[in-house]
């Protein structure tokens, strides 16, 4: 053998059925709910960003005005987010 090439040695595959004793993924559980409530909350940011820039140049407006409406309609968004996706685990 070459001198700074690593050995190669065969390695048996076990290609059997699963068993019982196995790791599973479980395919009832899917990533549904969550993907969901990341969604509303990017399009809660995009519309926060929007809100922002048009309080920010309308004069008369301030902008700081609508960070209690944005962060309430977050934490609902969360609190029902995380409540749906708590009671489907707990369905399934």
């Amino acid at each position: 053998m070459r001198a700074g090439y690593p050995r190669v040695r065969a390695v048996a595959v076990d290609i059997r059925e699963p068993s019982s004793s196995t790791w599973v993924v479980d395919k009832s559980s899917t990533p549904e709910g969550s993907t969901l409530l990341i969604a509303a909350l990017l399009l809660l940011v995009l519309g926060f960003a929007g809100s922002w820039i048009i309080a920010y140049v309308t004069p008369d407006r301030n902008p700081w005005a609508l960070v209690p409406w944005f962060t309430g309609a977050a934490g609902v968004i969360v609190v029902i987010g995380l409540g749906l996706i708590l009671f489907s685990e707990r369905k399934s």
